[in-house]
This record gives C-alpha cells, structure tokens and sequence, in this order.
C-alpha cells in the first residue's frame, strides 16, 4: 500500500498519472506513453514505436473531463505516423477551445471484455467506501453502481462482483484467467493493505476497468489526491 505523501498531485492530477500510480500498487494499466503538448507531433518519443497497435490516443488536460465530448479521443489508430497526424489534429481542435491542453496519452488498446467501474469515496458520515458496477457508458445509464464498506475481508470479493449477476458465467467461458484477476484486482484495491485505503487518497473512480479472459486491465483513471504531511 502506499504511505502518507505517495499519492502525487491534487485535483490536477492527469490520466496518465494515476495509471502510474496505480500499476505500482498492482493494478495493471495498458502500456502507454505521455506526450506533452509542446512536443513536435512529427518527432515522437521512440517508445511509441514500441506499442502494439491498435492504439488509442486521448487528450489530457485539467480542463477536459469527458474527453470524448471535446473530440479529445481517438481510438483504432494504426501506427505511429497515424498517432502524429491525429495529435496535430487534436492539438489544432483544442486551441481553438481553449481547453487547457496538457498532451497526450498514447496507449496500447485493451482486449475487448466486460466494462466495469471500480472505485473509492470517502463519505462524511461512513468512511471509506468501496464502488462497483458496470462502466463505461453504461453508469449513467443504468446507474447500476453500489458501495460497500473498507476495508474489504477475503468472503467480501465475492459479494462485490455479485453485483453484476451475469459477471462470473460471462467471463468463465472465455477461462478462468478474468475471474481470477478481477478478483485480485478488487483485492489489491479494497482489502486491508489495498489502494483505496492510501491515507492521501480523496477519491478515485477507474471507469471503465475492463475485464476479459486475457486478464483486468484499468482503462481510464481520475479522481483527487492530497499529500498529507509524514
């Protein structure tokens, strides 16, 4: 778990740094790459040419929130030359909107699966909180989500992805590698040494965090941090 001061930043915080943050306390993230906005779009970074396609290139930016509604992403991009051209397509589009473009995040696409929520609250009256349900687009419109009291016990697990029914046949039949992982990952995030409880953590929402049989990999991550003095 991480101690008093890990948890870098504060409302600000970017995509790209909370996906560090977490891939150090075990929740797996796809390989990516940050490019700032100032950096010519012609000349990227060599490890871009390392990641597998498709990738998915986002816009990030402490002004931009729902990234797709300002055209901040694109997905299904083939190759480095074509993350150059959308970058500058981006970046054109953004300063025209002023939108406080930070740079990008070039990433490796996850396997398509089951899309969930995972995340944590702190609540005026019961603490910390567990939340879990379905993601993606699908939060706001089912607003199937539920919370449960932190720290998580081991039988707990179990009760929280009981929340979607149709979770555990769904991803057995493509193995039993996916249950397994989501599993560890509602572990590593929840349990008594788990991410949720790091004590500089304000809020945290991973949406959506996809599970597959290929494994749990955290798509997207917000949420707010404070370094409480050690």
């Amino acid at each position: 778990m991480g101690h008093a001061g890990d948890v870098p930043g504060g409302p600000a915080m970017l995509e790209h740094e909370w996906k560090a943050w977490l891939e150090k306390r075990g929740i797996p993230v796809p390989r990516g790459v940050f490019v700032p906005a100032g950096d010519d779009a012609s000349r990227l970074p060599a490890a871009v040419g390392t990641l597998h396609p498709p990738l998915a290139v986002k816009a990030l930016g402490a002004s931009i929130v729902h990234k797709t509604d300002v055209g901040g992403v694109r997905l299904g991009v083939r190759d480095a030359r074509a993350v150059a051209a959308v970058i500058g397509e981006m970046r054109d589009a953004l300063a025209r909107r002023d939108a406080g473009l930070a740079g990008f995040l070039v990433e490796e696409m996850a396997a398509p699966g089951v899309e969930l929520l995972l995340g944590t609250v702190r609540d005026p009256t019961f603490g910390r909180l567990l939340a879990f349900g379905l993601g993606g687009t699908r939060v706001e419109a089912l607003g199937d989500v539920r919370f449960f009291a932190l720290p998580l016990r081991p039988f707990d697990v179990d009760t929280v992805l009981a929340v979607v029914p149709w979770l555990e046949p769904a991803l057995r039949r493509a193995g039993e590698r996916g249950m397994r992982a989501l599993r560890d990952v509602v572990w590593r995030f929840g349990g008594p040494n788990g991410v949720a409880l790091d004590p500089g953590l304000e809020r945290l929402e991973i949406n959506p965090i996809i599970a597959s049989g290929q494994g749990v990999v955290a798509v997207d991550a917000r949420g707010e941090g404070t370094r409480p003095a050690c």
